[in-house]
């Protein structure tokens, strides 16, 4: 799948289907109650919560939007899990510079906003943040790094309250999809955009199946690529107003720094033709034999300076 920047249309070639990499394909997959288990297994292979306990007991945040909506623009949020005291947020991040630093935020936002929900400040509560990534962060060959708020020199824990999992997608071994751990097979389904390597990593796998069908009824459903092709049409005009906006800046950069260059030459120009002409002044003061005191009165120059005529 490519955005083409000349017709400003959205391509999908034929036997490929839009993969869970893209943030509005992941969030309408795991959102649907079909593959509930999809997510909990997501959840478990990161966290290592109990799938079954994930399975029965937790809770999707706008899960229950009506089908009738799920394609709106307004469903692009991110997935939410809630399960006892834990709050669980999941992020695709297939963009370093655009997704980063937004994760940061949204991570101690939401970790924060667990104890002004609730009523006693001292019980306790367990955020999560997984984010699902294709760049490197961590100079590792592992394809889940947990962090966590720690003491530089010590590295002692500060809380055990605040958790994240960077999910690097690039580290995923390349080897045969029957060669793969489960870890490894279901975060490889996450790249995947072709259907015949759809079918080959789900054999024998209902719940990759399921997400299989699901991305495969996303792709052909024309309501949703109509609206991820707004998206990317949205991100296409934003990306080049951006370009637009840096090259208005370094012209109005450009433009002071010339203005300012200029005012210290012509400046400069004009205190040197200045004293060219206090010197000249100063020199035929001193055919007429007047007093060097008087000479520097009248000229601006230094004793110093004017002895230095003679």
């Amino acid at each position: 799948m490519y955005f083409d920047e000349v017709t400003k249309k959205l391509v999908l070639e034929k036997g490929k289907v839009v993969p869970l990499t893209n943030d509005l394909v992941f969030k309408n997959v795991v959102k649907n109650v079909v593959n509930r288990d999809f997510l909990a297994k997501i959840i478990n292979l990161v966290t290592n919560i109990d799938y079954d306990y994930l399975l029965q007991n937790m809770i999707v945040i706008d899960a229950d939007i009506p089908d009738t909506s799920i394609y709106l623009h307004h469903n692009e949020q991110d997935v939410i899990v809630t399960i006892d005291d834990k709050l669980i947020n999941i992020e695709m991040s297939v963009d370093k510079y655009k997704n980063k630093r937004k994760n940061e935020i949204t991570g101690h936002k939401f970790a924060a906003s667990m104890y002004k929900k609730g009523s006693n400040y001292n019980e306790k509560f367990i955020f999560y943040q997984i984010a699902i990534e294709k760049y490197n962060i961590f100079n590792n060959n592992e394809l889940i790094t947990e962090v966590g708020l720690t003491d530089l020199k010590s590295g002692e824990l500060e809380t055990d309250e605040f958790k994240k999992y960077h999910v690097n997608l690039n580290n995923i071994p390349n080897k045969c999809y029957n060669e793969l751990n489960e870890r490894e097979r279901y975060f490889k389904l996450f790249s995947i955009d072709d259907i015949k390597e759809l079918e080959k990593i789900s054999v024998g796998d209902n719940i990759m199946k399921k997400v299989a069908d699901t991305m495969q009824s996303l792709s052909s459903n024309p309501f949703f690529m109509t609206e991820l092709e707004r998206k990317q049409l949205d991100d296409y005009c934003t990306a080049v107003g951006q370009k637009e906006r840096e090259a208005d800046l370094k012209k109005e950069v450009t433009e002071q720094v010339t203005q300012q260059v200029t005012q210290q030459v012509t400046k400069k120009v004009k205190e040197e033709t200045e004293k060219a002409k206090q010197i000249e002044i100063a020199k035929k003061s001193l055919e007429e034999n007047l007093d060097i005191k008087v000479i520097a009165r009248i000229t601006g120059l230094t004793i110093e300076e004017i002895n230095n005529l003679k």
